[in-house]
């Protein structure tokens, strides 16, 4: 059966800057999901933003966090056993580009153990967490997204 999957970013830590000070965090992160090869850009079905430094550039020092409030961004995975085949993409890589640092992306399956959202009048458990760290010569930046399954359908 397909399933949504929100996805927002929560927090940016920076892990180093051998530049001292802050320095000016932006760039391009999303997710896209994949039919069958994660790695193979022909393969993917579909992108969207996952955030998009609406007030420009974040200031950021070595050591510090800054925690992110935006929107989630949804995404539809099937599963290979359940679906029919090449009923949906099987699965979703989440990442981008830093300015300044290389792109990094991490890779979620179909069949990633996510919580899923609370029907009404239940408490809501938090989404699962999973880290992506973005490392150039003189910095490194850790990206921190929440995932949790929105939709059975």
């Amino acid at each position: 059966m397909p399933k949504e999957i929100d996805v927002t970013l929560t927090q940016i830590f920076c892990n180093s800057n051998g530049f001292g000070g802050s320095i000016e965090v932006s760039g391009n992160i999303f997710g896209a999901t994949f039919q069958n090869n994660p790695n193979d850009p022909k393969d993917q079905r579909a992108s969207s933003a996952i955030f998009t430094f609406p007030d420009g550039p974040i200031r950021i020092s070595e050591g510090q966090s800054v925690a992110i409030a935006a929107p989630a961004a949804t995404f539809t995975l099937a599963a290979p056993d359940r679906d029919e085949p090449d009923s949906g993409p099987r699965f979703l890589r989440l990442g981008g580009d830093l300015i300044g640092i290389a792109g990094n992306f991490l890779t979620l399956r179909f069949d990633e153990a996510l919580p899923f959202k609370a029907q009404p009048g239940e408490p809501q458990v938090a989404p699962r967490k999973f880290e992506l760290v973005f490392a150039g010569p003189n910095v490194t930046i850790t990206l921190t997204f929440g995932a949790i399954v929105s939709l059975v359908f």
